[in-house]
């Protein structure tokens, strides 16, 4: 059965609309649905609806006959997975969002760097935010996620750092630290440690002043392995391993 995103589902009013525009064109004049036809909901709070279509436009459909089928409440959710990354050229962020939604990130940063060739400045005149979140949204879609994760507004690593006291642990894949520990052994000492924030950096690696900074934030310096992997690649190689490894075993 289809499912659609929408932030927020109130019960009490017995329905719900779908107001997002680009979604509602998809249902009405692409998958060319009619009143009465079941779709499924799901919002932010992570739960899933199975509904009937009361009413539809191409810019609104109005569903009715809530019947919840999934919940998840996410203050009992063991791990909380943070991804900070360095924005890559040609557009492979995108990727990186989509295929962490994917595999149960929670939130994405895109972070700048020293040695970033995307600046803030452009991001904004671009409109990347609203692009990765409907990325984000339709993924969560596609392989059933009860929730989406959050794309956060773009940060300099600098100030992510300076937050990092938020976060049980600051995992930093790095070429040039001299002690770095394989990703494996740190997933295994990390304990009742739940809130993590992973930081993959840009293409030639961290400044030797970003890793300074990170050491005096007391990160887990680590080594992906003895070949040199693409931003993309050691995003998605580190947030696999981190979903799959962590939030499976509780």
């Amino acid at each position: 059965m289809r499912r659609f995103f929408v932030p927020h589902i109130d019960i009490s009013k017995k329905e719900s609309t779908i107001s997002d525009p680009i979604q509602a064109h998809h249902i009405k004049d692409v998958l060319r649905f009619k009143q009465k036809d079941k779709i499924q909901i799901f919002d932010a709070d992570a739960n899933e609806y199975e509904c009937l279509i009361k009413s539809l436009d191409s810019k609104r459909i109005v569903v009715t006959d809530l019947k919840l089928i999934k919940t998840r409440v996410k203050e009992n959710m063991p791990i909380n997975i943070t991804l900070a990354c360095a924005i890559p050229k040609k557009g492979k962020f995108d990727y990186i969002v989509e295929k962490s939604t994917e595999l149960g990130v929670d939130s994405i940063i895109p972070m700048i760097t020293e040695r970033s060739i995307i600046k803030l400045d452009r991001l904004a005149s671009d409109n990347k935010l609203a692009r990765w979140q409907r990325i984000a949204i339709e993924a969560s879609k596609q392989c059933a996620r009860l929730d989406v994760p959050k794309i956060e507004n773009p940060k300099r690593f600098d100030d992510i750092i300076r937050q990092s006291g938020e976060f049980d642990a600051l995992l930093l894949p790095n070429l040039s630290s001299r002690e770095r520990s394989p990703i494996i052994r740190v997933t295994d000492e990390l304990g009742a440690k739940r809130n993590i924030l992973l930081l993959i950096g840009p293409e030639g690696d961290f400044s030797e002043k970003e890793l300074t900074l990170a050491a005096t934030k007391n990160a887990t310096m680590l080594t992906l392995g003895e070949t040199v992997l693409k931003v993309e690649t050691a995003a998605i190689v580190c947030v696999a391993f981190l979903c799959l490894h962590l939030k499976n075993r509780t």
